[in-house]
Parts: structure tokens; C-alpha cells; sequence
């Protein structure tokens, strides 16, 4: 889960109308009012029931409930949600890097904090932390962090979720069968036949809490991703110190700054 780090967004009609002759006027058609008050109460027909506000209603209110929130709009909420609010849980992540000359998957477990672009990631003997602009990368082991700063693209290397930030204006999205009860099951594919870096990104949210279960990207070069959650909750009142490193709460600590 590091990144390396390379050196080198009508006209006034009013008067017309009054000026243009009065047609000839209709006949008045007498009036009726009076003898359908004066007709015998034996004589009427029933009045229908008043059924106009109810039948408006219903035009409302049905479509509320027969249609489901569009596929776009329920990743956009929940783009737009991890912007304001963090979440907690913990992950595995496997990656197939086979096209990359990385013929062994590698699978990483953990915890991990998310809000927008940070993160704060622990792994076994290995914690990241991420602010948005300073990724730090401390290995307990050597008793080193290397402090980098990586590019927009090298993001989804820290926090997969990015990719749903970079694609979701670029593709398009629809609803799948879910794999089970409670699940919105979403596809995001490119746009268009043109050229993308991905092909398919599988989303699964919980119905309930729109959190999510399951993220699947397959990128055009062969490289697949897979995430799977548990655990996971929206958080509260989590500090800015949480995406950071600080040297000073470990003594001793090489710090490799390669900024």
C-alpha cells in the first residue's frame, strides 16, 4: 500500500392586443344555473365522489416508491458523504499485479480510517498515514518512515476508493444483481469506445447505511483490485492528527524524507 514517488481542474405585444379590433361576440347561452336548482331533488343524478386530490396524490407519491435512487446519484451521495465524514473498519486487499511483471498476488490485511483522499492504514508491522498531500510509511521493523508525496494517479494505491473519485464522471453506471438481500450492486464501465486506464469497477454497498462491502477494479492494463470490507461505520470528530506520523512517538525512528 505505498507509493513511490517520482522526481522529474416577446417583444411588447400588450399594446397590439389592445389595439386590435373586438371580434364579434357569441350568443350568450341562457342561463341554466337556476332551473338545476329548481329541478325536483328526486330528479338528480347522484354526485360522484370528489376523487381529483386523491388521484393527484398518488402521482407523487407512487413514483417515490416504485423508483429506486438512479445508480450514478447513490455513488455520488457516497463520494460526497466520505468528503464530509469518515469511516472505520477493516479490509483485505488483493491485488493481481501479473501484468506488471508481479507474477505472485499479493494480499494485505487491516485497519483503516478513510475521509476524502486521507488515510490512516495499519498493517501487520506497518502503519500509512496520508494527509492529502505528505504520505508517510513507517515500517516497525527497521525502525524507518519514508515521507514521499505522491501523485493524483498513485493515490488509489493508498485508499481504492479513489478510483470511484477519478471514474465516476467518467463512466457509465447501472445497477447488477445484488449477491444478496440488502446490497445495491452497482457497475461502472467507460463511457464511449474511447481509451481508459480501467474497464470495469464492481461496487457493493449496504443498502441500509450505504457503506461499503465490496470494490472490484479491473484497470486496462490487467492489474486487478479487490477489496472487501467488515466492520465498517461512519465515524465522527476523527482529528487531522489521525491521517499523520509524528517522529516523536517513536523514538529512535530513521526518518528517510525522500520529498
Amino acid at each position: 500500500m505505498t507509493t513511490t514517488h517520482d522526481h522529474p481542474k416577446a417583444p411588447f405585444r400588450g399594446l397590439g392586443v389592445i389595439m386590435t379590433p373586438t371580434p364579434p361576440r357569441r350568443p350568450k347561452a341562457p342561463f341554466r344555473g337556476l332551473g338545476v336548482i329548481m329541478t325536483p331533488a328526486h330528479a338528480r343524478r347522484p354526485k360522484a365522489p370528489f376523487r381529483g386530490l386523491g388521484v393527484v396524490l398518488l402521482l407523487y407519491v407512487l413514483p417515490a416508491f416504485a423508483q429506486p435512487q438512479p445508480a450514478a446519484d447513490a455513488v455520488h451521495a457516497f463520494i460526497q458523504r466520505i468528503e464530509r465524514q469518515a469511516m472505520r473498519g477493516t479490509f483485505t486487499l488483493d491485488l493481481d499485479l501479473t501484468a506488471a511483471g508481479q507474477p505472485v498476488p499479493q494480499e494485505q490485511a487491516g485497519t483503516f480510517t478513510l475521509q476524502g483522499n486521507r488515510a490512516a492504514i495499519d498493517l501487520e508491522g506497518i502503519s500509512v498515514r496520508f494527509d492529502g498531500t505528505t504520505l508517510w510509511t513507517y515500517t516497525e521493523a527497521a525502525g524507518e518512515v519514508t515521507v514521499t508525496e505522491p501523485y493524483a494517479d498513485d493515490l488509489a494505491t493508498i485508499s481504492p476508493l479513489v478510483l470511484l473519485q477519478k471514474y465516476y464522471i467518467l463512466s457509465d453506471i447501472a445497477y447488477v444483481a445484488p449477491p444478496q438481500p440488502g446490497t445495491l450492486a452497482i457497475e461502472m464501465r467507460p463511457k464511449g469506445s474511447g481509451q481508459s486506464d480501467f474497464r470495469l469497477i464492481v461496487l457493493h454497498l449496504d443498502e441500509a447505511a450505504r457503506l461499503p462491502r465490496y470494490m472490484r477494479a479491473e484497470m486496462a492494463d490487467g492489474t486487478t483490485l479487490v477489496l472487501r470490507t467488515a466492520g465498517t461505520a461512519w465515524a465522527d470528530d476523527v482529528p487531522d492528527s489521525t491521517f499523520t506520523f509524528d517522529p516523536a512517538a517513536h523514538p529512535g525512528v530513521y526518518v528517510n524524507d525522500l520529498r
